[in-house]
């Protein structure tokens, strides 16, 4: 019995279950391998898990927003998975009707909603015979109490910020401000990132204002496309970027097949680009000079479904795009390395393409290869790219070669500069507070917490700048040492020459 249901149970054939358009099957149901419970005299059969349920790891639709990354819209960002399911008999071969694909449970503060669960027909190896399965297309939205969570949060950043201003402002009119007060802005340069940090499976620095401000020319994928065809025939490959490395030097690309002209499959199109779609031929994908092809494309593996307009295709990330890892090219920034520039740094890829067609082994004309999205505050441009020429297997085919180049956001390299120039700032303020104190104006003691408290704002600034790498950048020469050590001095002044000088005429008195 399947949670105490009438008229749903377990499968009673041995069913062979197919993900995806998979050739191999990827699990096996066997009825008479769930054990049997024999005692009292009752038969009755025992449910295991790994009998009765297969594990899929099913890879999430990589797509941009607005050109961006799909985080930037945290924590109203939505997230698509598509998927198709054939059960065939194991014995006549002949597929079974399945009712439904139904998604369930929340976790990691997401939950599932279906978009789309329909009949899907799907064509065997040879494209000759239809197996009738489902099709489900589902979204991933976060839980509204955390979406709620998130906002008081932000809600309560906002509200302090507000009451700094706000005592700024009163302190400017003439009003009188106790001199402990000058604790709370240090105080809350220091909760505004604290309460960030709570922020539930937040993504790095850089969502929602902070991805369209730095997202610069790649917000128009349709324009990306179209620019890449130019009109004419041939296979375009739209690279959506989600992962950036730079530790490691990698950079992980899900590119996107394409087919324009005269290799556009019939009645499709992408993103909204009509002379271009899915690709029409089946296809063997060689990347960066590889043996072996890295992907198999076969359009005949798409699943059909019928709508008002009758059989259409439906689209499953898995077979249409290219996931790849590529490797940052490793050099020097004036004899040093790369990330010393930062936040200016820059860093470059090449990667080489080829298209082989499954049937006739010839090569298949690759016109253009288009990194796009902004990703973990890197944006992605076109440095050159042009036809090639590559031995594969021994014989010389046509592929694409191009050279492409990741820089920070605007927004990033704008708030790193912003809390260099707001450290600078608070060492200046220390710096001219000991100034005065040494040209004999008065200086109040509870002054004296202020060094101390800007010694710990300072590395704490520090620590958000976006991605940062560990100490030792040019800013770091130039900041946060001669920071630290001008703080540190003028703060054993105040303390020796300030706090002692006040003390002393106590006892004196005494």
């Amino acid at each position: 019995m399947s949670y105490q249901l009438q008229n749903c149970g377990r499968l009673l054939n041995i069913t062979n279950f197919y993900v995806d358009g998979s050739l191999a099957p990827n699990a096996t149901y066997d009825p008479l391998e769930n054990p049997v419970d024999i005692e009292n005299g009752v038969a009755s059969i025992v449910y295991l898990q790994a009998i009765n349920e297969f594990q899929t790891t099913h890879l999430l639709e990589v797509s941009a927003w607005h050109g961006l990354d799909q985080q930037y819209a945290y924590p109203f960002d939505t997230y698509f998975l598509d998927t198709s399911i054939v059960a065939l008999d194991s014995d006549a071969q002949k597929s079974f009707h399945i009712i439904s694909l139904k998604p369930v449970d929340s976790t990691n503060n997401f939950f599932p909603y279906v978009v789309t669960d329909g009949p899907a027909w799907l064509r065997d190896s040879s494209g000759a015979e239809q197996f009738e399965g489902r099709y489900l297309r589902m979204t991933f939205r976060r839980t509204i109490l955390t979406q709620f969570f998130i906002v008081a949060l932000f809600s309560v950043n906002w509200g302090l910020t507000l009451v700094v201003v706000l005592i700024t402002i009163w302190a400017n009119d003439g009003n009188e401000v106790n001199d402990s007060i000058l604790v709370l802005p240090l105080s809350v340069i220091l909760t505004i990132p604290a309460l960030r940090a709570l922020w539930v499976g937040a993504p790095g620095f850089g969502a929602l204002g902070g991805g369209l401000v730095g997202a610069g020319k790649s917000v128009n994928i349709a324009r990306i496309i179209e620019d890449g065809a130019q009109g004419q025939t041939g296979i375009t490959l739209l690279g959506h970027v989600y992962n950036i490395d730079i530790p490691s030097r990698q950079v992980q690309i899900s590119w996107l097949i394409n087919g324009c002209g005269k290799l556009q499959l019939e009645g499709t199109t992408t993103y909204g680009v009509t002379n271009c779609g899915r690709l029409s031929q089946p296809a063997n994908f060689y990347v960066d000079g590889s043996a072996q092809p890295v992907f198999s494309y076969d359009p005949s593996t798409a699943p059909l479904r019928t709508d008002s307009s009758g059989l259409s295709y439906t689209y499953v990330q898995a077979l249409n795009e290219i996931q790849a890892t590529h490797f940052i090219e490793i050099s020097s920034w004036n004899g040093l390395d790369q990330q010393y520039a930062y936040p200016f740094d820059t860093y470059i890829v090449d990667t080489s393409f080829v298209a082989l067609s499954s049937d006739t082994n010839q090569s298949l004309p690759i016109i253009a290869l288009s990194p796009a999205d902004s990703t973990d505050n890197f944006s992605p441009y076109i440095i050159q790219q042009w036809s090639t020429r590559i031995n594969i297997t021994g014989t010389e085919v046509d592929g694409r070669y191009v050279q492409m180049g990741f820089r920070r956001t605007i927004l990033s390299q704008f708030f790193v500069v912003v809390l260099f120039v707001v450290n600078w700032g608070l060492t200046l303020v220390v710096l001219f507070i000991t100034i005065a104190a040494t040209d004999g104006q008065k200086v109040d003691v509870s002054i004296l917490i202020l060094p101390v408290t800007v010694i710990l704002t300072i590395p704490a600034l520090r620590a958000l700048w976006v991605g940062a790498p560990a100490f030792g950048l040019l800013l770091d020469s130039v900041g946060l040492f001669v920071q630290m050590v001008v703080v540190s001095v003028c703060s054993m002044f105040l303390v020796i020459g300030i706090g002692l000088s006040e003390v002393i005429p106590l006892k004196q008195r005494d």
